[in-house]
């Protein structure tokens, strides 16, 4: 059945496809597009796999359920966001980041705070995630080259902003899926955190030879 997934799907796949077409001429570039894809692809299935099979959330529709938990929509949605978030990263790290580091690592830590207090509040809160997305978050923080790690935190930034609007809408309106418990922000945070593990993954395969 199509939803609301399937649509952002194929607007990912659309986006990763012009963006893999622009590099056709590079293989190499193709391959480290390709391989940050899978890496988050992989991330995501794993989760989305232990989550739904241990009944934390449940999907509802799609065109086809793998193991009839996870949709396939998702595996298409995370390969293609993983090659656009490189394709990102790298454009806008060509220029100065508008803001110093230590300020957005502030704010972040401060949401952080509040996310965690507001679960208590709210008796809701799953944070198995942040388990695997605080080391590989750091990971990442130590290994993204100076002069791109304040590009890596707004953009992180953005991306738990961007999943909370869209996670929200989607559950409160579309009802393609569901939490257990209800929506957590652990899940945007955690998002942010596995971003910055991302970049560095992409700094590392960028420091390779060509």
């Amino acid at each position: 059945m199509f939803g609301g997934l399937t649509i952002l799907a194929a607007i990912a796949a659309i986006g990763a496809i012009a963006v893999l077409f622009d590099s056709r001429k590079n293989l190499a570039e193709v391959s480290k597009y390709c391989t940050v894809g899978l890496v988050i692809a992989l991330i995501d299935f794993v989760t989305e796999y232990v989550g739904t099979k241990f009944a934390g959330w449940q999907y509802n529709q799609s065109v086809y359920m793998i193991a009839r938990l996870v949709p396939i929509e998702l595996v298409v949605l995370f390969f293609a966001g993983g090659i656009l978030l490189r394709y990102a990263y790298l454009e806008v790290s060509k220029r100065k980041a508008p803001a110093k580091i230590n300020i957005l690592l502030y704010i972040t830590m401060i949401f952080g705070v509040l996310m965690y207090v507001k679960d208590l509040q709210a008796g809701v809160g799953n944070a198995s995630i942040l388990t695997f997305a605080a080391p590989f978050g750091l990971w990442g923080i130590l290994n993204v080259t100076e002069d791109r790690r304040g590009w890596a935190v707004i953009l992180a930034l953005i991306i738990a902003t961007v999943d909370f609007i869209v996670e929200t809408f989607f559950v409160n309106y579309f009802a393609n899926y569901g939490y257990r418990g209800g929506f957590s922000l652990h899940t945007p945070f955690a998002y942010a955190l596995i971003a910055i593990g991302i970049f560095g993954l992409i700094d590392v395969l960028n420091s390779r030879k060509k």
